[in-house]
């Protein structure tokens, strides 16, 4: 064979031989990144497959927990968390405290008084309450009138197992030392504050209140067409004259009575005895009408209103206990004056005179359970206790110098 055919065929051979290599390592790159290839997409699949696992535990989880959790008591949230009559005693005796709002309903209140009802006797006492009337001690509001138109703060907990006030002892580093959670503060309750006052100052318990706007007061008077109350001295209210002596008045008359009030304290201890009429007129008219005059007329229209009186009770309530006090008589109705003086401590108050305050609550205030002690009771005295006048007087008395 010519030695250039030779040549050429070792040539085409090497030739050959450098391109099967050459393609041998293509083949095997190409192998080698599938195979990488397979690998990355395995490990994205099983992470895909692994999330997908973990987002069905979590789901399933949050569908199932709430079942697999203990039972708990839901209680609805109550702001007004003041002390109550037991239970037990309910059906002899209960608590009220009545009042009438300032005139935007919101600020300081005008008139307020505790009543009690001894269903057993059937029997009402008002104990009237000055407005300017001494708190003291830790108090963050030293006068009476003031309690309703600044609510304080409440330390809360928002755990779904507790969602209640908490009280002092129980809170740690700012934690509630129950469930760890952090406290945070509530906007408080004018009527819860209010009552509550009455539980930790006079030691009494307090059942509902029923807080009378001023436009409350002029409506329900007008619904009864007018109140007869006796007139002391000539005086004109809302372009109507009245004459002193015997007088149907109209609410806003009504409203003049129970606010126009005289210098000092002594001018509102004699507005307090003044407003007596209008609560002994207001309670002979509402007592001698029917359930179906309340529910339509008076109460109904009041309370469906857009000045209802600021209540815990409900208008079936409302209107069931004035039906269950249509017997009692006026000389079983009797109101007192907070025995007390003016004193000062910084400021003029009206303080309590203890002794004598105790002695009236265990003789008409407390004709159930245990009598009070000096301890129990812890409205406080400043100054020097002086001369007591109560200025008791019965609704019959009341309607008799009509």
């Amino acid at each position: 064979m010519p030695r250039e055919n030779r040549k050429s065929k070792e040539k085409s051979v090497r030739l050959s031989q450098t391109a099967g290599v050459e393609s041998a390592q293509k083949s095997k790159k190409t192998v080698k990144r599938n195979s990488t290839s397979r690998i990355v997409g395995s490990l994205v699949l099983v992470g895909l497959m692994v999330a997908a696992i973990l987002f069905m535990i979590w789901l399933f989880k949050s569908v199932i927990d709430p079942y697999l959790r203990p039972p708990v008591e839901i209680i609805e949230v109550d702001l007004n968390l003041y002390q109550k009559t037991p239970e037990d005693d309910r059906s002899r005796v209960a608590y009220y405290v009545v009042g009438l709002l300032g005139a935007d309903g919101g600020s300081n209140t005008e008139a307020i008084s505790l009543v009690c009802y001894d269903k057993s006797k059937g029997t009402l006492d008002f104990l009237q309450l000055p407005q300017d009337t001494y708190l003291g001690g830790d108090n963050v509001i030293k006068r009476l009138d003031a309690v309703w138109s600044n609510p304080l703060p409440l330390d809360w907990c928002e755990y779904y197992e507790c969602k209640r006030k908490i009280d002092e002892d129980e809170i740690s580093d700012g934690k509630h030392t129950k469930c760890g959670t952090e406290i945070t503060q509530k906007s408080g309750s004018p009527a819860g504050d209010l009552c509550t006052t009455f539980n930790e100052m006079l030691g009494l318990p307090v059942d509902e209140y029923f807080m009378l706007q001023q436009k409350s007061l002029v409506k329900l008077v007008d619904l009864l067409e007018g109140i007869e109350v006796q007139i002391d001295e000539d005086m004109e209210v809302g372009g109507i004259k009245y004459k002193k002596g015997v007088q149907t008045i109209t609410g806003e008359a009504a409203l003049y009575y129970c606010t126009n009030i005289g210098k000092g304290q002594q001018g509102d201890v004699e507005r307090m005895v003044r407003s007596r009429r209008i609560i002994a007129a207001l309670f002979n008219e509402l007592t001698a009408l029917n359930e179906d005059q309340l529910t339509k007329g008076s109460i109904g229209a009041i309370m469906n209103g857009s000045t209802p009186i600021r209540t815990d009770m409900t208008r079936e309530n409302m209107i069931k206990l004035i039906l269950s006090m249509k017997d009692i008589k006026p000389e079983n109705i009797t109101a007192y004056v907070m025995p007390g003086q003016s004193a000062k401590e910084g400021e003029t108050y009206f303080s309590a005179n203890r002794d004598e305050l105790l002695t009236l609550i265990n003789t008409s205030f407390r004709p159930v359970g245990a009598k009070l002690t000096d301890q129990t009771m812890k409205i406080p005295q400043i100054g020097t206790p002086g001369d007591v006048d109560l200025r008791k007087q019965t609704f019959a008395e009341v309607v008799a110098a009509d």
